[in-house]
């Protein structure tokens, strides 16, 4: 790993390169102004940025331009902390801070947080347009064809359910009878994000990937990503949505989540914090004792919030109140009870109402201060940060009487600790649960349909649920201790073996194969898999399969249809019920004289004189009152010439049989006609001799 050095001290510089190289890292250069910084940026993997330097150029504004055009995480070794200047260093958004003079631990955890960061967030940026690639490409298909592998409904801004696919009827276990009863708003587990979805797509004019809880039929819930686009259906302004569901991927990045959390907490600082041999009691001794050495506070507390009673319950306590609230080392443990209206009292209480951390270097002017009681040592100085889960308020941690005054960066630092403290709270509550649960977590696991697996660091497969057997035929015991080469398709290897070593390496990636069943039958298969640690080594694999084969014939019959149609011969257009052109193919346009492009969004009798625009008002008529209608129609090309067709119009209808729009096929008779003329033209001429013979 190289590491870029910024600084205009020699011997600090210096002092900063024995300190790397103790700690494994290569330093690819020392440099002493931000000019210089800019050249060497780029070499380097991480740049360690003195903020005051020499020259025209400052730290900050030569880490601005180095993360605008290398995107290489900052971190700034500065003894320069005023509020003025960390403000500009902010802005910068640098992945650390270090003060001036700092140990090789404080080193070391800074910068391998900082280059833990910035790992995840390029590979979220990779994840998340490949995603929204792949989005967009089956939005394109899935617009033109009934049958959808997604869920598709229209409705109307009231919430009335105009039309659906039998996917989403699938989906939400409703039938056809059943959507002419409902309210849209019925399946929504919080019926104020059909608000929230309809404000943005009367805002933007479409919401994409929004993802939320519904309900089927039955109540159960379920996840899904929605696509909602403001459209037009029977000339009323609707609702497009396209639902997919994704309650199976939630649940796997509910599980990632979790462990990446952890992960990272396990990267920055406090291991004792989140070892499952801890107690409620060790954990918060450890918290209060860290809090109180970085802010060099004289008292603290650090509590739970009993999730029973609401109560705060502190199981650490300084002396604070002489022999009143002396707790013994027994019974380390006082309970803050609530008011009656539900908040909790005085100064100690206000970040619990507010759910904001703060500070005060003056408590008696606090509009929350109520004095202290009678004994109670002077709080002169009071810092108080409340422990957060999400939006579930779950424990405090408060201080007092700083030998000094507090400042914005006690106030960050204590917050680093509330949150590592907020995970190991998380965790106990998890171990907790899953101890409770086990039995049936296994179950849940093993009845899943997707495959779950895990294979070690050699490819061999270590654990595959059961249904693994319904999906290649093969049972769990005819996988487990066979290497994953053997069950996928020969073509596919190269690839399989080099997005395993990828993983192997610390990423995490979603893949498609072609894997052998038992019988020797073909399918395919999506995985989603992430790297197994053991400390700070890979260990293993672990993921999910899906069976994505019907999907994949799916894409396949849309993309021979589509060639066939874009190669046909005959002219073919679809236009909506008020005759404007949707889609036409390339023989259609070549016809007519004009682009493809150019014809989508005329209307249709553009393509007509006023010698055939009557006909062709009579046969449109006649088509939407019988079906369809085949025969011959003149048509006009762009440059003014007309020609005549053989035209079929067939009335387009969706599954309620509505009509939706019109299909027109046609095809050019010019040849035709032309040689119709010169065989009656021949025959007239015959006619014209025989009757001179017969006179003669």
């Amino acid at each position: 790993m190289k590491i870029l050095i910024v600084e205009d001290e020699g011997i600090v510089a210096k002092d900063m390169r024995n300190k790397l190289e103790r700690l494994g890292y290569t330093v690819s250069a020392i440099v002493s102004s931000g000019e210089e910084a800019l050249e060497k940026a780029k070499e380097s993997d991480l740049v360690l940025m003195d903020i005051v330097l020499k020259g025209e150029m400052d730290g900050i504004e030569a880490a601005e331009i180095i993360r605008a055009q290398f995107d290489i995480p900052i971190v700034y070794v500065t003894a320069h902390a005023e509020k003025k200047t960390l403000q500009r260093a902010k802005v910068t958004e640098p992945y650390g801070y270090i003060l001036k003079p700092f140990e090789d631990r404080e080193l070391h955890i800074t910068i391998e947080t900082a280059l833990y960061k910035h790992k995840m967030e390029k590979e979220l940026k990779a994840k998340k347009k490949v995603e929204e690639e792949l989005r967009e490409s089956e939005l394109r298909y899935h617009s033109l064809f009934e049958s959808m592998p997604v869920g598709v409904g229209i409705t109307n801004f009231d919430g009335k359910v105009l039309a659906c696919n039998d996917t989403m009827l699938a989906l939400t276990g409703y039938s056809r009878i059943d959507l002419e009863h409902i309210n849209v708003r019925d399946v929504y587990q919080n019926p104020e994000e059909r608000a929230i979805i309809l404000n943005k797509v009367q805002k933007n004019g479409f919401v994409r990937d929004y993802e939320l809880e519904l309900k089927n039929r039955n109540g159960k819930p379920y996840y899904a990503s929605l696509t909602v686009t403001l459209s037009t259906f029977d000339g009323e302004n609707v609702l497009l949505t396209v639902a997919e569901e994704i309650t199976g991927q939630k649940k796997v990045e509910k599980i990632l989540k979790w462990e990446l959390d952890v992960n990272n907490a396990l990267s920055e600082l406090y291991e004792p914090l989140i070892s499952p041999s801890s107690s409620i009691e060790d954990i918060t001794n450890t918290v209060l004792d860290q809090a109180k050495h970085l802010t060099g506070s004289v008292h603290g507390y650090v509590s739970s919030i009993d999730t029973d009673t609401g109560d705060n319950v502190g199981h650490t306590l300084t002396e604070m109140l002489k022999d009143q609230c002396k707790v013994s080392p027994k019974n380390r443990r006082i309970a803050f009870s609530r008011g009656k209206d539900g908040l909790y009292p005085e100064l100690w209480g206000y970040s619990l109402n507010t759910r904001q951390a703060f500070f005060t270097n003056s408590p008696e002017v606090h509009p929350a201060f109520r004095g202290v009681p009678r004994g109670h040592v002077p709080i002169q100085t009071f810092l108080s940060v409340p422990v957060l889960l999400g939006e579930e308020l779950i424990g405090q941690i408060a201080l007092a009487n700083k030998r000094g005054r507090y400042t914005e960066r006690d106030l960050d630092a204590v917050r680093r600790l509330a949150e590592i403290y907020a995970l190991a709270i998380q965790r106990m509550r998890a171990e907790e649960l899953l101890r409770e649960s086990e039995e049936k977590y296994r179950e849940l696991v093993e009845n899943i349909n997707d495959t779950i697996y895990a294979v070690d660091d050699k490819g061999i497969v270590t654990y595959v649920s059961p249904v693994v057997e319904s999906f290649i035929g093969y049972s769990p015991s005819e996988v487990i201790g066979h290497h994953f080469r053997e069950f996928f398709y020969q073509e596919d290897l190269p690839l399989l073996e080099e997005n395993f070593h990828k993983i192997l390496s610390g990423n995490i990636a979603t893949n498609e194969y072609r894997i052998l069943t038992k019988s020797g039958e073909i399918r395919w298969i999506c995985t989603s898999s992430r790297p197994v640690f053991m400390g700070n080594r890979v260990i293993g694999v672990r993921g999910v399969l899906s069976d994505i084969t019907e999907r994949k014939k799916a894409e396949e019959q849309i993309r021979e249809l589509s060639s066939a149609v874009e190669q046909s011969s005959d002219g073919i257009a679809i236009g909506n019920l008020e005759l404007t052109l949707t889609y036409v193919n390339r023989a259609f346009a070549k016809m007519h004289g004009y682009s493809p492009e150019e014809m989508v969004g005329m209307h249709v009798e553009t393509l007509h004189n006023e010698e055939q625009i009557d006909e062709y008002r009579r046969k449109i008529k006649q088509m939407r009152k019988e079906g369809s209608w085949v025969g011959e129609m003149g048509h006009v090309r762009k440059n003014g010439t007309a020609f005549p067709t053989y035209i079929s119009f067939t009335l387009l209808k969706d599954g309620k049989g509505e009509p939706t729009g019109i299909l027109e096929a046609a095809r050019d008779i010019t040849d035709r006609k032309k040689a119709e003329e010169q065989i009656k033209a021949s025959l007239k001429e015959k006619e014209v001799l025989l009757q001179e013979i017969h006179h003669r």
